[in-house]
């Protein structure tokens, strides 16, 4: 599942602790278009791929451009 995460498209920055998961993207390119919650569904198909399940209340996603959502 690691190595699935990690080469997502626009994935600069990957690390596991436990069962803890950091990922952070970064589009090639400013104008990204590309819905914040796009990259949320995608990860969370992929962990549900394993058996495993995104816990919502643990789940934050900072985008840099707008602030915490």
């Amino acid at each position: 599942m690691d190595s699935i995460l990690k080469s997502m498209p626009n994935v600069t920055y990957f690390a596991r602790y436990a069962d803890d998961i950091i990922i952070i993207f970064t589009p090639d390119n400013r104008k990204e278009t590309t819905p914040i919650a796009t990259y949320k569904s995608e990860v969370k198909k992929i962990i549900e791929k394993f058996s495993l399940k995104m816990n919502n209340k643990k789940t934050q996603i900072i985008d840099l451009k707008n602030g915490i959502t």
